[in-house]
């Protein structure tokens, strides 16, 4: 009796760690495309850091890649394979826990699943808006530079090829 609750204890510690962890891996995702698709969340984010930043450090930025679509391309990209990923190991992970809590039986089983739907209704903590929020600035300076740059370029190639950025280059070229 006593093993079967220390081996619980332990699978619904993990399943609670991996039901956690994945949930704000998928919400920070889903942050992160709603500042990028809507207008008004992109201003307020442009306005609080402040235009000058932004103009200051966008002229600083260098190219990672060969051409500046290329680096906003593997900005994104790489941001989105980490996140899947990630995601898809805790999502994992959190199966194979609760599927091995079935060996102790169905009320473990039923415990271990409710934990994991109980770690869907935890807001997304404040590490992860920054991180997101970061990987956001980012994005931001390379389309500024791009723009900047090479102004019909990034018109061109950003609504055609990128067309989750259409906004930010809409909010560059016209609050900026």
């Amino acid at each position: 009796m006593w093993l079967k609750l220390t081996i619980e204890l332990a699978l619904g510690s993990g399943c609670l760690a991996c039901g956690l962890n994945f949930f704000a891996v998928v919400k920070s995702w889903h942050y992160r495309n709603k500042i990028l698709s809507i207008p008004a969340l992109m201003r307020c984010f442009i306005n609080r850091l402040g235009s000058e930043t932004i103009k200051s450090e966008g002229q600083l930025i260098r190219r990672r890649c060969a051409s500046h679509y290329d680096n906003v391309h593997s900005v994104l990209n790489d941001s989105n394979a980490a996140l899947l990923h990630l995601g898809n190991c805790f999502l994992f992970g959190a199966f194979c826990l609760c599927t091995s809590s079935w060996f102790l039986g169905w009320y473990y089983l039923i415990f271990n699943l409710a934990i994991l739907c109980g770690c869907a209704t935890v807001p997304l903590s404040t590490p992860m808006k920054t991180n997101t929020l970061g990987e956001i600035y980012r994005i931001l300076l390379y389309v500024y530079k791009w723009n900047t740059v090479n102004s019909q370029e990034c018109s061109l190639l950003i609504p055609t090829r990128i067309p989750r950025l259409t906004i930010v280059l809409y909010v560059v070229q016209h609050d900026l």
